[in-house]
């Protein structure tokens, strides 16, 4: 197709770095990605301050992080909420943040700074989806 050709990324527009996906079961929808899909599992972790288990795929550009709550909490309520496979959150990455908000701000739009590397859309803004902004290498 033609709209896939000479797409240069423009350095100043954010990339997509990686989704969040809560599951109830992160094995088995590791195995679709991996074994079905035919992509690559890059690493697997205990997050223990969050009691969650978490498996990231390379899908050959943006990541996913596969997140599988194991305790009660806001992630375990979101995903008895929302269901299996549930995009929590996407996670987007700028080359200079405070620029980004300013030309974000510029054409109307809000974010909240969380910490000088980090900042958020507002949920109304984003249509309900977590949508983080970090800077490279933070």
């Amino acid at each position: 197709d033609t709209q896939w050709q000479d797409s240069r990324r423009d350095c100043e527009s954010p990339r997509i770095d990686h989704v969040v996906i809560l599951t109830e079961d992160a094995e088995k929808t590791a195995a679709f990605y991996t074994d079905v899909m035919g992509l690559n599992q890059l690493a697997r972790e205990t997050v223990v301050n969050e009691n969650t288990k978490v498996i990231w795929i390379d899908t050959n550009g943006a990541k996913l992080k596969l997140v599988q709550p194991r305790s009660q909490g806001s992630l375990m309520a979101t995903l008895q909420e929302k269901g299996d496979g549930y995009p929590a959150e996407i996670v987007a990455e700028v080359a200079d943040l405070e620029s980004y908000i300013d030309r974000v701000e510029s054409g109307g739009g809000r974010v909240e700074r969380i910490s000088t590397k980090n900042a958020c859309f507002p949920r109304d803004l984003s249509r309900g989806i977590n949508i983080t902004v970090v800077q490279s290498g933070s």
